[in-house]
């Protein structure tokens, strides 16, 4: 499956761009990596889409059935390649692995700082949380009550 490999190769080195998007499930005890790319079309001749469609392939790296699936909604293509999910498995989990920090970072404080003024107690506790992280308190500087 040398076209499959070099179709992910290409895949892989765009991954960062805003039209794909990688993300990791996990079922039945098995990691399943998802790969959706995003392009938009043009509109067609008779002008019936408003400004172009956008259109999504799928991969889905599955580790249970040792399987690669591609294609567009329910059309996809399934092949069987145990070495070809190995090898994609290991560097798209890397790849999460680098990710995924930032991204919760994100999706906290996203969630957090997007709440109603009476639940921003959550969102200032968080921060300074953070920021005492960020600059520890040195406690041989401190005065104590007794100097």
């Amino acid at each position: 499956m040398t076209d499959l490999d070099k179709f992910l190769t290409f895949v892989f080195s765009h991954i960062d761009d805003d039209r794909f998007e990688l993300s990791k499930k996990m079922k039945y005890g098995f990691c399943y990596y998802y790969i959706y790319i995003n392009l938009k079309f043009p509109e067609d001749i008779s002008g019936n889409n408003f400004g172009g469609d956008t259109k999504q392939l799928t991969i889905i790296i599955d580790n249970r059935n040792m399987c690669i699936e591609i294609g567009q909604w329910e059309d996809l293509l399934v092949i069987e390649d145990v070495n070809l999910v190995k090898k994609w498995s290991d560097i798209l989990e890397e790849h999460y692995q680098k990710k995924l920090g930032p991204s919760l970072k994100f999706k906290v404080e996203n969630f957090l700082n997007n709440t109603d003024v009476k639940d921003k107690d959550l969102w200032r506790e968080w921060t300074m949380d953070k920021l005492f992280e960020e600059f520890p308190v040195n406690d041989e500087n401190k005065k104590t009550d007794t100097e």
